[in-house]
């Protein structure tokens, strides 16, 4: 029985990942004795991690792979085959997504990475076309560069939780990146306070204000254009203005935003919201693992800025009443 050997407990291990899916003939094929030895490895065995329950499947497939077909029952030889079959699959098959990853320019790669740390980074470099992802690496600093390297190191590609996380980033970017503008998540604290007293003012007193700004600083203006709106703006909108922005707007990224939204605010927003709509929403933000800081503020970030055209094209109208 040169598969059940090896590795402490191995067998064991194997048996609690397949176990459930054996027939009994396989217990019969094996025998009293060697079904007692793999019982109790099995006793002795803990819960696996993903990548050592992907290697102890591998070693398995590759194992199948070299018994003699000679003298094994049909049953027995079926069962192989079809083992086989199934692992060569589930070892080989790639998400969907990873290839639409493979699949992007290095300008559209620049975006889905802009701002992330350089965890995400390094995950996402690992599914994208290498020559591409070469390309984009060029443009960080040499000491982001070695950060984004070295933390290739401690993935680990097999586990399904990081690689449901991923795909939830990046359906989630693609949507956000649909609105111009939404990059980089803005950290000026003080272009955000400025934004905040402008908006406390008579709309025309705070546009001719804005105005002078602009000419004495350019940079400052654009950052205190890009604070402006808050995400507790949305609850001065009517309901009817409320429903029809936000129809505009992914379930993904709202999702997202409201992560980092007052738990009141969110509240009333979800409220003020057509029930399927909201329905959509809160079903997004059930199924979404952590979040981080840097996905809310590109999320809130996308989505104001599409608030800000919306408001400033005049198809929606919009003045703080508070």
């Amino acid at each position: 029985m040169s598969i059940l050997s090896g590795k402490r407990n191995r067998a064991g291990q194997l048996l609690r990942i397949l176990g459930e899916h054996l027939p009994p003939e396989v217990f019969r094929h094996l025998g009293p004795q060697d079904t007692s030895k793999l019982l109790e490895s099995f006793h002795k065995s803990g819960k696996i991690e993903a990548k050592q329950e992907r290697e102890l499947l591998g070693s398995f497939l590759e194992g199948l792979s070299t018994v003699p077909k000679e003298g094994i029952d049909r049953d027995t030889l079926a069962l192989i085959q079809e083992l086989e079959t199934i692992l060569k699959e589930d070892l080989n098959t790639e998400p969907e997504w990873s290839e639409e990853l493979k699949s992007y320019t290095k300008e559209e790669l620049s975006k889905i990475v802009a701002g992330e740390s350089a965890d995400r980074i390094a995950l996402i470099f690992c599914y994208a076309d290498p020559d591409t992802s070469a390309r984009v690496l060029e443009e960080f600093p040499e000491d982001t560069q070695e950060e984004i390297l070295l933390s290739i190191r401690n993935l680990d590609l097999s586990s399904a939780g990081l690689l449901d996380s991923l795909e939830r980033f990046l359906r989630f970017k693609k949507e956000v990146l649909k609105s111009p503008g939404s990059g980089v998540p803005t950290k000026d604290k003080g272009g955000k306070r400025a934004a905040e007293l402008l908006g406390k003012l008579d709309p025309q007193d705070s546009q001719k204000l804005f105005s002078r700004i602009r000419e004495k600083s350019q940079s400052f203006a654009e950052n205190i254009n890009k604070h402006f709106f808050r995400m507790e703006d949305l609850m001065d909108l009517s309901r009817d203005a409320l429903n029809k922005f936000m129809w505009e707007i992914h379930p993904i990224v709202t999702a997202t935003a409201f992560k980092g939204t007052e738990p009141e605010t969110k509240q009333v927003l979800l409220e003020r919201l057509d029930p399927s709509l909201a329905s959509s929403i809160r079903l997004e933000e059930d199924s979404m693992g952590p979040v981080s800081l840097a996905e809310i503020e590109t999320a809130q970030n996308g989505l104001l800025e599409i608030f800000k055209e919306s408001v400033e094209s005049g198809r929606i109208k919009f003045r703080r009443k508070n």
